[in-house]
């Protein structure tokens, strides 16, 4: 009974496990940049902080990641919300955050760009340390109810109506 028990627990631990974010994007570090009051992740912009004394703090703290969607599939499932906050909470959750309540300009946020499909990330971790962020990022589930294939819909790019 107990080698069943073992066995069936191996098995499941097996085939429990789904896509996360490698499997869908290619993950990178981007630099994080301040132009006056605009924050940028690479060239994505994410927000504009207003006090200098927040500036400051993301240029010496911030660490940005860039999320390129492998297809265009991928690309859709990256601009859902709800996959966008499952990214945000489980890099928060694994890196910790450096903030406190009341404070907009440090939360982290996640931005898409429209034309390329590619995802900025901004966090501002308790260590900085892009290389943990990255894997962080890189083992995020995808999330099912976010998942949508459009390229193989009816209606699709490329069928005829």
């Amino acid at each position: 009974g107990a080698a069943a028990g073992l066995a069936a627990v191996g098995v499941s631990i097996y085939f429990k496990t789904g896509k996360n974010m490698t499997h869908i994007a290619d993950i990178g570090i981007s630099e994080v940049r301040l132009d006056g009051p605009n924050l940028y992740v690479g060239d994505i912009y994410i927000m504009n902080v207003g006090l200098e004394s927040d500036r400051e703090l993301i240029a010496r703290q911030g660490v940005g990641l860039l999320a390129v969607p492998k297809n265009p599939d991928a690309r859709v499932t990256l601009a859902n919300l709800g996959q966008r906050q499952a990214i945000l909470h489980d890099i928060s959750t694994v890196l910790g955050v450096y903030r406190d309540s009341g404070e907009p300009a440090l939360m982290p946020m996640a931005k898409l760009h429209l034309d390329s499909g590619t995802l900025g990330v901004f966090v501002l971790p308790q260590v900085k340390d892009p290389q943990k962020a990255a894997a962080a990022l890189k083992r995020v589930p995808v999330l099912e109810s976010a998942i949508r294939m459009p390229t193989e819909s009816a209606a699709g790019p490329h069928k005829e109506a």
